[in-house]
């Protein structure tokens, strides 16, 4: 799952190099210490809500699809296969268990650091310097 997670978290951080959403700060340093006040609070809270709450969004949706998309891949029964026994020798259901974490975990690694930020500039909630702390 680590890796899984990594390679999202990558692939998020390449879209918004790619797309030019990482640039550097047209600022000299030293660079101004923006003190926290009631509304970044606020915005800190409501962050972690909205981006909790679509992390597990990401977790169900991804799971569902990408299992089910492995299994029709492999020609299995998807519910059959779930219902399978686990054993070493169930060849086909350790390849799905696998690659449905590794497509769900990716997934969750890319929204945290490509889709929330944005959906988070979108509502007006967004830390202006978080692509510039990198």
């Amino acid at each position: 799952m680590i890796v899984s997670v990594c390679a999202g978290i990558l692939f998020g951080s390449w879209t918004n190099y790619q797309l030019g959403n990482m640039v550097a700060s047209p600022l000299d340093p030293p660079y101004e210490i923006i003190w926290p006040s009631k509304e970044m609070l606020g915005c800190t809270i409501l962050r972690t809500i909205l981006g909790f709450c679509g992390v597990l969004a990401t977790r169900a949706i991804g799971k569902s699809v990408s299992y089910a998309f492995v299994c029709a891949l492999l020609g299995k029964d998807k519910n059959q296969l779930r219902n399978s026994e686990d054993s070493l020798d169930n060849k086909n259901k350790i390849i799905v268990e696998l690659s449905y974490k590794y497509f769900t975990y990716g997934m969750i690694g890319f929204n945290t650091t490509y889709v929330f930020p944005n959906v988070f500039s979108l509502l007006a909630i967004n830390r202006p310097t978080y692509y510039t702390e990198i």
